[in-house]
């Protein structure tokens, strides 16, 4: 298992994205990896900053997979990617469910995915309540290993495309 200190942006060199209006699905890669990046920065300092590592990390696992099914999309402009991610909005389950329609082999990263899921709604005080103090649930670095294989995963997809 890979050490969170040890995740870095996985952008490979000379594929970094542009800023013009394509690229997109590499766009959505960096900011993955950067949002990992912090959270595994934030879930390895004290408790103070543990809920805000844990929505970070989902947050870069709805970018990862964000990333793949923007790779998907036969037009790539900052309009056409703009109308189809806001209408996906920020369910990872249901991002998910579509890059699964998208790729079948999605599948081998459910366990990662349903890991994560848990942890989507904790930018919220009252999910944090329920889910935290009064649902049992626990903030650790293992979340981040969790988006570091969906990561992984759909790296491949998104850069071979």
């Amino acid at each position: 298992m890979q050490d969170d200190k040890d995740i870095k942006l996985k952008v490979v060199e000379g594929v970094r994205a542009s800023s013009d209006e394509t690229g997109y699905a590499l766009k959505f890669l960096e900011f993955a990896d950067a949002d990992l990046s912090a959270a595994s920065v934030l879930l390895n300092q004290d408790e103070d900053y543990m809920y805000q590592g844990a929505y970070l990390a989902t947050q870069s696992c709805e970018k990862y997979l964000k990333a793949f099914l923007v790779s998907r999309l036969s037009e790539q402009s900052k309009a056409r990617v703009t109308e189809y991610t806001k209408r996906l909005g920020h369910d990872i389950q249901k991002i998910f469910n579509k890059c699964v329609v998208q790729e079948s082999s999605i599948n081998d990263i459910l366990p990662m995915v349903e890991a994560i899921i848990p942890y989507e709604y904790l930018r919220y005080p009252d999910v944090v309540d329920e889910k935290i103090f009064n649902g049992g649930l626990s903030i650790g670095s293992g979340i981040v290993q969790h988006v570091d294989k969906v990561g992984q995963f759909v790296r491949p997809y998104v850069i071979g495309s």
